[in-house]
């Protein structure tokens, strides 16, 4: 095996280095901001600066995933209500 020279040998270490650690930099990077986006602060900001709307969240929301309530859809819009509403959240007609 022939002798390989000192700085060969650390360009080689470094390559190995940025090839290992680099995608798992990247991915906490990506995960960070991902974290970042999701933030009630960032959200909370765009609104008070005007780019964004403060989200509305609707007890359907949170009550949608379960299995055992029946869909209340709004024939109008489309929009998804809890069981026992009487007007759509979205349009404000009248449910039947």
């Amino acid at each position: 095996m022939a002798d390989i020279s000192t700085q060969l040998l650390v360009y080689r270490v470094l390559v190995a280095a940025v090839a290992i650690l680099g995608p798992t930099v990247l991915f906490f990077g990506l995960l960070h901001l991902l974290e970042f986006l999701k933030d009630d602060r960032l959200v909370d900001s765009l609104a008070a600066q005007g780019v964004a709307e403060q989200p509305r969240p609707a007890p359907v929301d949170f009550l949608g995933n379960l299995s055992n309530v029946p869909e209340n859809r709004c024939e109008q819009c489309g929009a998804q209500n809890v069981p026992n509403a009487t007007h759509c959240r979205e349009c404000s007609q009248r449910l039947q």
